[in-house]
């Protein structure tokens, strides 16, 4: 099996455990809301006791507590996009675990249809590296990604900061995995994608700051 096969394998296999770990947690968090609202009623009641004992700090100490599960609740990505939701929601617990804060702005319309492993080709890629170049900052570890449409296009940027220079082989970047079968294959796989749609992909990494901006055309099918 060729490299650039075995890698494409790879990603539709991560994209599998996205839905599944979407489909997990949804099912998890209406469980929990349906527990609330129907404990409701008892919350009010609890709420109306501290009251009439002018007991605020315990009132103020319960309002926490439930606002804190709510909090825990949101998501990174709330688009309605199941496809583009599920990839970032799951790359920005990956970033978190290595201390990173992953900031998204998405734009998509939810009357559209895209090619499900595209996205989670180019997305996945593309966070995966700004992944793995933040989680080399001593500070301030952040990424930003922005999703956007223009009509049936779609324009996906990336901005990311990075410790140590990144090193080249005939114009593509080098992964600093320890694996050299991984050297590049995410961005040539983004790269291919990117063909496939007649689009760009645009690298800069001036002054310590990746940002990468992909358009692709026709990208979107109106239903």
């Amino acid at each position: 099996m060729d490299s650039n096969k075995q890698n494409r394998e790879e990603i539709l296999e991560k994209q599998c455990a996205y839905y599944i770990r979407q489909i997990r947690e949804s099912a998890q968090w209406m469980e929990e809301l349906r527990k609330l609202r129907h404990n409701m009623k008892q919350h009010y009641m609890l709420e109306n006791i501290y009251l009439e004992r002018q007991d605020y700090e315990a009132l103020k100490r319960y309002c926490n507590e439930n606002l804190a599960f709510l909090d825990n609740k949101k998501s990174i990505s709330n688009s309605g996009n199941s496809y583009i939701d599920s990839v970032i929601n799951y790359k920005a617990d990956m970033a978190a675990k290595e201390g990173i804060r992953l900031m998204a702005e998405i734009q998509v319309p939810l009357d559209v249809e895209m090619d499900a492993g595209d996205i989670c080709i180019c997305l996945g890629n593309l966070l995966d590296n700004a992944i793995e170049a933040a989680a080399e900052l001593d500070k301030e570890r952040a990424i930003r990604v922005r999703v956007m449409t223009e009509g049936s296009n779609m324009v996906i940027n990336i901005k990311n900061q990075y410790k140590d220079r990144r090193h080249k082989k005939e114009g593509c970047y080098l992964t600093s995995k320890n694996d050299d079968r991984e050297h590049g294959l995410g961005l040539l796989s983004v790269q291919q994608i990117v063909e496939k749609y007649d689009g760009s992909m645009v690298i800069c990494d001036e002054n310590n700051m990746f940002d990468v901006m992909v358009l692709m055309y026709g990208f979107l099918d109106k239903k």
